[in-house]
């Protein structure tokens, strides 16, 4: 994540100064590696920065060190802040399961991506597989997504006569997974900016 000032100024040598911090989340989340945050001017490091939810209040943030046992005094260079953030659902209604309720005909056989619309939510991401012209295999979700204050209908672009499906929400919670896109979240945070 590229961060950058809401308010904040730059700092001189030997200070520490409070700043408000903004920017978006990855296109392509790693959660093995975090979201590494970038500093927010050249020369600028960020200390101490504060956990946070994404503006939407779907996601909730905890910052960690990039390198173990390194102090967080500064970081390894004016590109590099040192931090990432673990993405978590917040504990908002995601999708938890989508099940066929009738069938569909004339469909073409492939790997089709599933798309949620209604149910006031974002994030929801799934595949299903049609087999044959009337069959599919079970569908697979891959972003729960979150902020669903009711069910959102799933649709397939299958060819045809599309499936349909019932869908069942429920409060995500867990880490986000891999390769989640998380770039129209807007994440602000607290921290404190000093320059080595």
């Amino acid at each position: 994540m590229n961060a950058a000032y809401v308010q904040g100024q730059s700092v001189e040598y030997g200070e520490f100064k409070p700043a408000l911090l903004y920017g978006n989340g990855p296109a392509s989340y790693t959660a093995a590696t975090g979201d590494a945050i970038a500093n927010p001017a050249a020369g600028d490091y960020i200390n101490f920065p504060m956990d946070c939810l994404t503006q939407s209040g779907n996601y909730a943030l905890s910052a960690f060190p990039i390198a173990a046992g390194q102090i967080r005094a500064g970081a390894p260079s004016p590109s590099q802040s040192g931090w990432a953030w673990i993405w978590q659902y917040s504990g908002k209604q995601g999708v938890s399961s989508v099940v066929q309720n009738a069938a569909g005909t004339g469909m073409t056989p492939g790997t089709y991506a599933l798309t949620a619309t209604g149910g006031g939510g974002t994030g929801f991401a799934g595949t299903v597989t049609v087999l044959t012209a009337t069959t599919i295999a079970a569908p697979v979700i891959t972003n729960t997504g979150a902020g669903y204050t009711s069910a959102p209908t799933i649709t397939a672009a299958t060819g045809g006569t599309p499936p349909t499906f019932t869908v069942t929400v429920a409060a995500a919670s867990g880490n986000v997974a891999n390769a989640t896109n998380l770039s129209a979240e807007i994440v602000q945070f607290g921290a404190f900016i000093s320059q080595l």
